[in-house]
């Protein structure tokens, strides 16, 4: 799961008033204190399984076969473990050209500090994650290497668990980390239908009124055949499927939504087809 991503400077400052960013992280879990009592714990791992990885890219060649170049958008990036999970999606199960075209990956994270992590070019990974990597790509060494660098990242008391990798420069490539707000990077967004956004398990720690503000927002900026990308906690915690359909988009499959053709709201739909009856 992506980590938090506060909204503004004042919402960083009432919400994580002690910034606390050093409890662990690395590609497992990452704490916070909130609102100076709470303890909140997120977790990332690869190839996340709340998305089938292999049929998005594909349907997603498919949605933009018109289109001569994807502008991905990663919010709430973490340590890059989704960004590199899309990339590597990508290069195994589409067509040099094809990929080429969803590539780079612009990934964007509030927190400065795992910003830097996500630049390093180091990653942490556990022999577990790094058996999902295996299922997801015969590949592996091509992406990561062995190296006898440590990722030191203080108080991470996850550390001792896992390895130090190097990602390749080939991969490294692909991806564009910048420590900015989501909101504000949606905001700046010149959408041409040729959009991914992909905000996952992020808006479940954002709460109700912020996943209202996104999907609101995504409809405002977004076109028609651009995707929205969630994840399973954000469902569960929050009504992102309610307002996602309510500004217009359709789930084409799951945790991915399509901007509709036609400006009509989910609610306007349900009224219409009441009154026909």
């Amino acid at each position: 799961m992506n980590m938090l991503a506060p909204i503004n400077s004042n919402y960083y400052s009432t919400i994580y008033p002690q910034k606390s960013s050093n409890v662990a992280f690395g590609t497992t879990r990452r704490g916070y204190i909130y609102n100076n009592e709470k303890y909140v714990n997120c977790y990332t791992t690869f190839f996340r399984n709340d998305l089938n990885w292999k049929k998005f890219v594909k349907y997603a060649d498919s949605n933009f076969k018109n289109k001569s170049q994807v502008n991905v958008i990663n919010g709430a990036c973490s340590d890059g473990t989704e960004s590199y999970s899309l990339a590597i999606a990508l290069k195994e199960n589409l067509s040099e050209k094809s990929s080429e075209k969803f590539l780079p990956i612009k990934a964007f994270d509030y927190d400065k500090e795992v910003i830097k992590v996500a630049r390093s070019g180091l990653i942490l990974m556990s022999d577990a994650e790094m058996g999902i990597v295996k299922l997801a790509t015969p590949n592996d060494y091509i992406y990561f290497e062995d190296t006898d660098e440590v990722l030191d990242i203080a108080d991470d008391c996850t550390a001792h668990l896992k390895l130090t990798k190097r990602v390749s420069e080939d991969l490294r490539k692909d991806i564009i980390f910048e420590q900015k707000d989501m909101f504000e990077v949606l905001e700046n967004l010149e959408d041409d239908s040729n959009s991914i956004v992909l905000f996952r398990n992020a808006i479940g720690h954002l709460g109700d009124a912020y996943a209202n503000k996104f999907a609101t927002l995504a409809s405002k900026k977004l076109k028609s055949g651009s995707l929205v990308v969630i994840g399973n906690f954000d469902h569960l915690d929050t009504r992102i499927v309610y307002y996602l359909r309510e500004n217009n988009f359709t789930e084409v499959m799951p945790n991915v939504f399509r901007k509709n053709e036609e400006n009509t709201s989910f609610i306007e739909k349900i009224k219409r087809f009441f009154d026909k009856r």
